[in-house]
């Protein structure tokens, strides 16, 4: 048994590490491709009425960068009723008043060309 721990905690060990390269932040863009010194990024990203978000990716050249982006959603008010009767006709079953729907989207990640 000693002999698989042996062998074990290198492995985990190994499979934790993390590059230097990946680890640092090459570059800081703004949400308009701008260049930014880390300092203005991170006022800007910490700052609640920006309302941005950071998207950190590896870039083709292996390079880690943080982008700031705004979020895009759609906030939709439907109508109840007709809503309930759609969906009644596309499932072919009866819900009643007072059911609550709970609607799953799936997330397609806009941000990589």
């Amino acid at each position: 048994m000693k002999r698989y721990y042996f062998f074990l905690i290198p492995f985990i060990l190994l499979s934790c590490a993390v590059t230097n390269s990946q680890l640092s932040v090459n570059s800081h863009v703004d949400e308009k491709d701008n260049s930014l010194k880390e300092k203005d990024f991170q006022d800007r990203w910490r700052k609640k009425e920006n309302n941005l978000f950071r998207w950190d990716y590896i870039n083709e050249k292996g390079k880690r960068e943080a982008k700031l982006v705004s979020p895009v959603y759609k906030v939709y008010q439907i109508n109840y009723a007709v809503f309930n009767q759609q969906l009644e006709k596309l499932t072919n079953k009866n819900f009643p008043e007072n059911q609550t729907f709970i609607i799953e989207y799936i997330f397609i990640n806009a941000h990589d060309n």
